[in-house]
């Protein structure tokens, strides 16, 4: 149970950091080409 919840966080985390690299990302790519 303990194990299952560690690894349910630690890939939500995975999650939100891909997403914010993604936006960052975006928004860098957006500012550089107007």
């Amino acid at each position: 149970m303990c194990t299952l919840m560690l690894h349910d966080m630690l890939s939500s985390l995975k999650i939100s950091a891909k997403i914010s690299f993604l936006m960052t990302r975006y928004m860098y790519l957006r500012n550089t080409n107007p």
